[in-house]
């Protein structure tokens, strides 16, 4: 069952996410899009073309999940497998930990570290 809710408040949006059985993005290209962190943080499964950064964000267990192609059947057999055998959501939120502020900050202060130790040798 899928509901079209036109435009939702920001702070709606985790009650949504959360009451997903899966979340799908079918984009032909991306960056690096929000709405990926913002469901796998609310423990959804994702499903959606292999473009931009979105391999890098979705937790290898879920890579089945994403597809190569921008085509209903691929996409028609990502959501089944989602519904039928996603990995537990605590996969999904901690990916999205992994992938925060702090987190991401953390890792990027420890290479720049390293980096600067190396220079200075």
């Amino acid at each position: 069952r899928v509901r079209f809710l036109g435009v939702v408040a920001p702070n709606e949006l985790p009650y949504l996410y959360s009451a997903a059985d899966v979340f799908a993005l079918a984009s032909s290209s991306e960056g690096c899009p929000n709405v990926i962190l913002e469901a796998l943080a609310c423990g959804v499964p994702v499903v959606a073309t292999r473009v931009g950064a979105i391999p890098e964000l979705v937790p290898r267990e879920g890579h089945r999940l994403l597809v190569a192609e921008r085509s209903a059947l691929a996409l028609r057999q990502a959501l089944v497998a989602a519904l039928q055998d996603a990995p537990p959501r605590s996969v999904y939120t901690e990916r999205a930990e992994n992938l925060g502020w702090s987190s991401v900050c953390e890792r990027l202060a420890a290479k720049l570290g390293g980096l600067a130790d190396q220079g200075q040798s």
